[in-house]
């Protein structure tokens, strides 16, 4: 039940074309799976089928970003800060549902997760998301 759930956000993610869109994907997905949502984030981090899931996202991530240069920031550091800030806005949003529209947690999960990994990262298609500094 869960894995095919997270086969339909993969497509969905992966169909669209800016990072601002793939939040939007991803809060409109929470809002429509919240039980799937909540099962997963309650399974142990070391559990097989949330792993599963995790290596899945990790993955599509990856795909879809490269590195901008060379920084101090490693690579696998951006991506496990977004994992992470994802991670704790998605269970924010699980705990505040009727507060927030999906439209105001992807603009939040953009500015404070995305925006700042992407100061590391640009998409593979070659257009820079972030300034340089």
């Amino acid at each position: 039940m869960i894995l095919p759930a997270w086969k339909t956000l993969k497509r969905r993610v992966s169909e669209q074309e800016t990072c601002q869109d793939e939040s939007l994907a991803l809060f409109r997905f929470v809002t429509e799976h919240q039980d799937l949502y909540r099962i997963y984030l309650s399974l142990p981090s070391d559990h097989p089928l949330r792993q599963a899931i995790d290596q899945e996202t990790r993955a599509l991530f990856i795909t879809r970003y490269e590195r901008l240069n060379d920084t101090k920031v490693p690579f696998d550091f951006s991506v496990m800060i977004v994992e992470a800030v994802t991670e704790r806005l998605i269970r924010r949003y699980l705990d505040n549902i009727d507060k927030y529209r999906p439209e105001e947690m992807a603009d939040m999960h953009y500015d404070i997760a995305v925006q700042s990994a992407l100061n590391t990262m640009k998409l593979r298609e070659g257009w820079v998301l972030a300034p340089r500094f």
